[in-house]
């Protein structure tokens, strides 16, 4: 049942990063769905021990993912009813995804060895796919209609001042900082040759990045192994990269002036259509109702960036408010935030390079809506299994109590 538990589970994060919008295969919610059907087969035949949940789990679970996405709904339906167009439904399934928590957290599985993997497929992909369009006009319409008609790719360029590059973004590319962290993480603790393969892997999965990269991928994939490779350094190797952080740091400052404006120029297409949101939220939030109770979770409104009626920004954070309102999305910034206090705590060490992965990707969110979709709840998933304490645990009955130790017939 284990190994079955494991499979249904690899081929549940394959689909989530390759086909993070359930087009192509149709299989995210059957997957879903099977890994509770065996995760209960298990509760009831198994032999194994019991298994033991954190009861800080169980609540952050039930009021991020049941209690307050419901109550937005309730809301949005008592004052609108269902006539509009709405999407409410739509994001508190994905909202629920976050309760795979609790599966891995009893069955004791730790996927982010599994998801690295698979992320360094999607690097692979990322790579093959960059040296296929690049200068190839022909094939990269082809792959653009195929991504945008299924939701998983998009080629596209760039250009800030004299900086001017091609990339491939797939949609889950922000997952890759997850396993940045992790193979940086390896490389630096492993001590056999081993350690050579997980620097290998490091490499694709920075290289996969920038060619899959817009701003924050450029960016990020660059600092997270950084960060990683810094925090668990010694003294004198942390001196070392500081150094070499400061010295990036000047460089780009002396030669990349230009190039760091382009990309903050307010006339650029893409910091443009931001900033028409931003315009957007700050009309919203003048009304006292919207900013106190939202207007719901999955509503529309009229984003004057995208010319059209929307449920969701590239501004996640802001989104919170205008689905929540101000009250609520503090609590959903609170218990997002919560897994990074983990970081002061040295009984944490051994998980801090997930942490401060979640960290690199809660930035990233700033401007990507990945954050509230499935994927993005896996991700918290995955983190709070680590994060979160095990003391006050409940214990649950995993295995057929009649053929465990010490059972009343």
């Amino acid at each position: 049942m284990s190994i079955l538990s494991r499979l249904i589970l690899f081929l549940f994060l394959l689909v989530t990063v390759f086909d993070p919008a359930d087009l192509i295969t149709h299989l995210k919610v059957p997957l879903f769905v099977l890994i509770w059907f065996v995760f209960g087969l298990d509760l009831l035949f198994s032999s194994e021990p019991a298994g033991e949940i954190s009861s800080a789990l169980l609540k952050y679970i039930l009021c991020f993912s049941i209690l307050l996405p419901a109550l937005s709904i309730s809301l949005y339906i008592l004052r609108n009813g269902l006539t509009a167009p709405y999407d409410g439904f739509q994001y508190f399934k994905s909202y629920l995804f976050l309760a795979l928590a609790i599966i891995i957290t009893l069955k004791k599985i730790d996927l982010t060895p599994m998801l690295s993997f698979i992320l360094t497929g999607l690097a692979g992909a990322a790579i093959v796919l960059f040296l296929f369009t690049y200068d190839n006009p022909a094939f990269s319409a082809y792959i653009w209609a195929v991504g945008d008609s299924y939701g998983f790719v998009t080629p596209a360029s760039r250009s800030y001042a004299d900086l001017s590059y091609s990339y491939v973004y797939f949609y889950t590319s922000p997952l890759l900082v997850l396993s940045l962290a992790y193979f940086s993480y390896r490389t630096m603790t492993v001590q056999t040759r081993a350690r050579y393969i997980y620097f290998a892997l490091l490499l694709v999965n920075i290289l996969g990045m920038l060619v899959s990269g817009p701003r924050n991928n450029l960016v990020f994939g660059i600092v997270t192994p950084l960060l990683v490779l810094t925090w668990y350094s010694t003294k004198r190797q942390r001196l070392i990269l500081i150094a070499l952080f400061f010295l990036i740091a000047v460089v780009a400052a002396s030669h990349g002036t230009d190039i760091v404006g382009a990309m903050l120029d307010p006339e650029n297409e893409s910091n443009a259509i931001k900033l028409a949101h931003l315009h957007d939220y700050e009309i919203l939030f003048r009304n006292p109702m919207t900013l106190l109770f939202g207007q719901g979770l999955g509503s529309y409104f009229f984003a004057t960036g995208f010319g059209y009626r929307t449920s969701i920004t590239e501004l996640t954070y802001l989104e919170f408010i205008r689905n929540f309102g101000l009250p609520i999305a503090l609590i959903y910034y609170a218990l997002l935030l919560y897994p990074l206090t983990r970081l002061l705590d040295r009984t944490f060490a051994a998980s801090h390079y997930l942490i401060l992965a979640y960290g690199c990707y809660l930035l990233i969110c700033l401007s990507n809506p990945l954050l509230l979709s499935s994927s993005g709840m896996l991700v918290l998933a995955i983190v709070l299994c680590r994060a979160l304490p095990t003391t006050e645990s409940l214990r649950i009955p995993v295995g057929n109590p009649v053929t465990q130790e010490g059972a009343v017939f």
